[in-house]
């Protein structure tokens, strides 16, 4: 704890006077973290809110998953980048815990939450910039992809965002980034420009091919160990017919099940590569013990009404029950809407990566069903294990670009993950038990089939995943160097909280 004549110092030099100092002190009273919270709101007034303010109760409801929430003892929204630089000089200087949340929809508890500490939340950094010389899109952090792809559209552009349109834009692109025409123009994350980023110390710095260069490969990939990213400037493509995307379902039956999972492997294997500009998450699952099959499917242009891309021909093939009235000539910001009064459920993740094996994708759809069973008596609980493929073309052109933190092979192989949900917290413990031993019996079956891969993809990642430490060690390394370099003080190791960290304990 810094003395009262260094506290007083410091303070005046962020701009407050004698009096605003007894104020943001209690004369020397408070603890670190109400000084810090009092001298926000009064630099910013407008930008802090304390429980019981108008806007808080609101504001804690930001996240996704009801398991992410967290009670803050203080809000803060910076609306410039400034305002995040004198928070991270304020809380070093008086070293105290924090948590930053741009879109939260990581579900997992006190990433992008915090109880009784100050949380900062990016959303009005939503600034949305076309240059449309360079085809450059510059993007706030507290933007979400609905809103980039709703701003793009009026210029038939697109980028390479996230799935869904109220996933946040940077969480999504710092854990590496997987877009709907992933495998045409390769992880989101490298086609990011430019970073804008506060590091430690409140310097705000940009990284790019040009400038600080390995801070710029640091960060696709590797997560929030290296500062507060405030804005992404990110390339452009065309699209001025628009996009084609939906869902298609099936009723279960193994037969099915068998077909559905020989056609997905065909066109993870084979047909992603005559097209890469359309995608598939294939998905089983099951909701209050009934079981399903669905396949969200895109494409980087329009088709005919009623047509899909050739790439889709094994799936359709297989006569699915329904196709979403969107699986049409459409725009991927209608996708998935959010509404901030949306009912929000209780969230699990977990993701594991294999080689593209079609005896192991049986297998693993066998054990899924097997051990989400015993959730059959649950109400309003759905689970679903889901594949998605990573060819070895796509990988091989993410590497003659300089690579990803991550560290991938070039080789097929699939992301395979869970994604559960369920409203009543009465299930929490059931849920969370079964998405944990599924997982671990998923992993078992790679390794025995030798189909084990080392990476874990850090954006569909679990809450005790060891993302960082599953990368080429090489990058490890390369990581850490990289992190004292931009941060000798550690904050972003000890201070802020959640994320995948390079310094586990």
């Amino acid at each position: 704890m810094p003395s009262a004549e260094e506290s007083a110092n410091f303070l005046v030099s962020l701009g407050l006077r004698p009096e605003q100092i007894e104020i943001a002190t209690a004369n020397g009273q408070a603890a670190p973290s109400k000084v810090v919270e009092f001298t926000l709101s009064l630099l910013h007034p407008d930008l802090v809110e304390f429980p019981g303010s108008e806007g808080y109760s609101l504001s804690v409801k930001g996240n996704w998953s009801w398991l992410a929430r967290k009670t803050a003892s203080a809000i803060f929204h910076p609306t410039l980048t400034s305002h995040v630089a004198t928070a991270v000089r304020l809380l070093e200087f008086y070293d105290v815990k924090f948590a930053v949340r741009g879109g939260g929809h990581s579900p997992n508890p006190g990433w992008a939450s915090i109880q009784d500490g100050l949380l900062i939340s990016t959303h009005r950094l939503n600034a949305l910039h076309l240059d449309e010389a360079s085809g450059v899109v510059s993007i706030g952090a507290g933007n979400r992809w609905g809103m980039v792809y709703r701003h793009l559209e009026k210029f038939g552009l697109i980028t390479t965002g996230g799935h869904s349109a109220p996933v946040g834009c940077v969480g999504q692109i710092t854990g590496c980034g997987n877009s709907p025409w992933f495998h045409k123009y390769g992880w989101s994350c490298q086609n990011v420009v430019n970073f804008e980023i506060v590091t430690s110390g409140g310097k705000v710095l940009n990284a790019s091919r040009n400038e600080n260069t390995d801070l710029w490969w640091a960060l696709q990939g590797g997560s929030n160990n290296f500062g507060i990213v405030t804005r992404l400037d990110m390339a452009t493509f065309p699209a001025p017919e628009g996009v084609w995307g939906g869902q298609i379902f099936w009723e279960h039956s193994n037969d099915t099940q068998r077909k559905v999972l020989e056609a997905y492997h065909d066109f993870a294997t084979r047909r992603i590569g005559i097209d890469p500009g359309v995608e598939s998450l294939t998905g089983f699952g099951t909701l209050s013990g009934q079981k399903y099959i669905q396949s969200v499917l895109s494409a980087d242009r329009n088709v005919l009404e009623g047509c899909h891309p050739y790439a889709f021909g094994g799936f359709f093939a297989l006569a699915p029950a329904a196709v979403t009235g969107n699986c049409r000539p459409s725009r991927l910001a209608a996708h998935d809407e959010f509404k901030e009064d949306d009912i929000h459920p209780r969230i699990y993740f977990s993701e594991e990566t294999r080689f593209a094996d079609l005896d192991y994708l049986q297998r693993a759809v066998d054990i899924f069903y097997e051990v989400f069973d015993e959730a059959s008596k649950t109400k309003d609980a759905v689970a679903c294990l889901n594949f998605s493929p990573i060819a070895a073309r796509t990988i091989r052109m993410s590497n003659e670009r300089g690579g990803t933190a991550p560290g991938w092979d070039e080789e097929d192989q699939n992301i395979v993950f869970l994604d559960n949900a369920w409203l009543r917290a009465e299930d929490d413990e059931l849920m969370l038990r079964l998405g944990q031993t599924c997982i671990a019996r998923l992993r078992t079956a790679a390794r025995e089939l030798g189909v084990l891969k080392q990476q874990i993809w850090m954006n569909n990642a679990g809450p005790d995943d060891d993302v960082i430490g599953s990368y080429a060690t090489e990058s490890v390394a390369r990581l850490g160097d990289i992190s004292l370099k931009y941060d000798p003080n550690r904050t972003f190791q000890r201070l802020l909280t959640g994320g995948y960290k390079l310094e586990r304990n």
